[in-house]
């Protein structure tokens, strides 16, 4: 005869642990984001094309001079003269920031 533990559902387990969890306080203090950070960033799309290697590489060397590929192709279509929006020609980082 082989000995086979109980198999308890996580209900099961949760119940169990209840009342043991109560006394232990969260691992990660909560803490609601601030309003600001929530409406910083306005929606975006994605937009993928292929290209031909030096053409790729040529854009990598712009778009490091100019801080971006989103600002690269903001930067030139403003210079051709159409209309772009300011949080294209200076996209807000994705960086944390500690004020």
């Amino acid at each position: 005869m082989t000995f086979k533990p109980k198999r308890s559902t996580g209900a099961e387990l949760a119940q169990m642990l209840e009342p043991l969890a109560a006394a232990v306080p969260p691992a990660i203090a909560e803490r609601p984001a601030p309003a600001a950070a929530q409406s910083r960033f306005e929606p975006t799309a994605q937009i993928n094309f292929r290209v031909s290697v030096p053409m790729a590489k040529l854009i990598a060397r712009l778009a490091a001079e100019a801080g971006g590929k989103r600002r690269l192709f903001a930067q030139l279509l403003h210079g051709a003269g159409h209309d772009v929006p300011d949080v294209d020609l200076n996209p807000p980082t994705p960086r944390p920031t500690y004020d």
